[in-house]
């Protein structure tokens, strides 16, 4: 039976290499935020006209919907205007941006998609996070981004955990780690509530 202490550097290892990936793609993409590292490549552009039929509901969400069912328009909706007769949607995915501007009178939809290269699609997940989204994708990012919190909570456990288990002499430092784990969490969940 292996010991404790090999489980949690197994658990360390394997949590850190598998964080690494996503980390190593968040700083790439950060530099690229910040310093332009690399030109992106200008998006391919194309446009076409759908005609919206009868039973399809002119409300942003339903033909958001509808648009993305029928006419393979990948993404979340992002934003939405209307003036007069007009509404306009815009709907990002991953790789694609869809600008959306629709004639109520007419019943007809006027798409207009960028999709966008390697750099501008990892800038895009850098900004994106989080379940529940109109797209799958969008969604298992947002699931690979929560493993990877797990892993990195892992890490600093099982980093600390065998560092008390080597220096066993200065176990007095559980307690104030604890309780300085626990406040910053307290404040940090009191910030994102305000």
């Amino acid at each position: 039976m292996r010991s404790p202490y090999a489980l949690l550097r197994d658990l360390h290892l394997g949590a850190g290499l598998f964080a690494a990936v996503f980390v190593a793609a968040y700083a790439l993409s950060a530099a690229q935020m910040a310093y332009r590292v690399v030109r992106p490549a200008e998006p391919e552009v194309s446009s076409r006209v759908v005609a919206i039929p009868p039973g399809v509901g002119l409300e942003a969400r339903p033909l958001a919907r509808w648009l993305m069912r029928e006419h393979d328009l990948s993404g979340d909706l992002v934003e939405v205007g209307e003036r007069r007769a007009r509404t306009t949607l815009r709907i990002a995915g991953p790789g694609a941006v869809h600008r959306v501007e629709v004639d109520r009178g007419a019943r007809r939809a006027e798409i207009v998609s960028e999709r966008m290269g390697a750099v501008r699609m990892l800038l895009r997940l850098h900004e994106t996070g989080g379940l529940g989204r109109d797209h799958w994708a969008l969604d298992a990012w947002g699931g690979l981004l929560l493993a990877v919190s797990l892993a990195l909570l892992a890490l600093a456990g099982s980093g600390l955990t065998m560092w008390f288990l080597r220096h066993r002499r200065l176990r007095f430092g559980v307690p104030l780690f604890v309780g300085t784990l626990v406040a910053g969490l307290t404040l940090l969940t009191l910030v994102r509530l305000a």
